[in-house]
C-alpha cells in the first residue's frame, strides 16, 4: 500500500483515538453504582467517570463519584469526568465546568447531598446561596 492510499487510514485512526471520552447513557432502575453498588434511580444526581482505556464507571450520588475519583486519580485512570445536572435532570455536565452545591444531608441520593449544576445562579433554585457554589477542584 503506498503512503497516498494509507494516509487517509491512518487519520481516520487518529481521529477515532482522539475523540473526546463521552459518558454512556445511564438506564435508571437498571445501572448499579459502580461504588456503593445501589441501583441507579433518580437522574439529577450522580455521574460517570470514562477511564484511560474507555471504560464508563458509573455512580448514583457525588459521594459515590468523589470517593471512586481520588483512588482513580492516584492509579493515572481517568479521562474525564462527568455529572449529572440537579436543574436538567439526566444531563450530562463535564465536571470541570459544573458548579456543586451542598443541598444538606438526605436531599440527594447518596450522603452528603452534593449536587451539580451549569449555572453558579442556579443554585439559588435549591434555596442555596450562589457564592457557596464551589468547583470541581475544591471537592477533590
Amino acid at each position: 500500500m503506498t503512503i497516498a492510499r494509507s494516509l487517509p487510514l491512518v487519520l481516520l485512526a487518529m481521529i477515532i483515538a482522539c475523540r473526546p471520552m463521552r459518558p454512556d447513557p445511564i438506564v435508571y432502575g437498571t445501572d448499579a453504582c459502580d461504588y456503593c453498588r445501589m441501583m441507579i434511580s433518580d437522574p439529577r444526581f450522580g455521574g460517570e467517570i470514562v477511564t484511560r482505556k474507555g471504560r464508563t464507571v458509573k455512580f448514583d450520588g457525588l459521594d459515590c463519584l468523589l470517593g471512586y475519583y481520588k483512588g482513580a486519580k492516584a492509579a493515572d485512570d481517568v479521562a474525564s469526568v462527568w455529572v449529572l445536572d440537579a436543574r436538567h435532570a439526566g444531563e450530562f455536565i463535564a465536571a470541570d465546568t459544573a458548579w456543586f452545591i451542598d443541598l444538606g444531608d438526605g436531599r440527594a441520593a447518596m450522603g452528603r447531598g452534593w449536587a451539580a449544576i451549569v449555572n453558579r445562579s442556579d443554585a439559588a433554585l435549591f434555596g442555596i446561596d450562589p457564592d457557596s457554589a464551589k468547583r470541581w477542584a475544591s471537592l477533590q
